[in-house]
């Protein structure tokens, strides 16, 4: 029997209104070699691997239903990957290309 994949837990260390502190530390800790899994509005769950300095995280605000799949299909063609939903918050993309754009350039928006 396989065993399972043990997942590093870790308290945010800024609140998730703050997304660009979001984005930093999410960006740290794959800097570290732990990958975002799993979040709440409390902790967040990371799968241990190589630390990558070049890995970067984007936060999407959620929609009122669930994922929108065409949403994330032209993410993808951008160079970011979903990854993980902060419920009511946050959709939470990732890219290893740090060419990628960025998902917002309006800081309004």
């Amino acid at each position: 029997m396989k065993s399972k994949e043990k997942l590093v837990k870790k308290y945010l260390p800024v609140e998730p209104f703050d997304m660009t502190g979001l984005e930093s530390w999410l960006s740290d800790m794959a800097a570290q070699g732990l990958y975002v899994q799993k979040i709440s509005n409390e902790w967040a769950k990371f799968r241990p691997g190589p630390p990558s300095s070049g890995v970067r995280y984007a936060l999407d605000i959620t929609g009122p239903c669930d994922i929108d799949h065409e949403r994330n299909e032209n993410y993808a063609q951008m160079g970011w990957d979903y990854v993980t939903t902060l419920v009511n918050m946050y959709y939470i993309y990732c890219s290893e290309d740090p060419n990628v754009p960025e998902l917002h350039t309006d800081p309004v928006t």
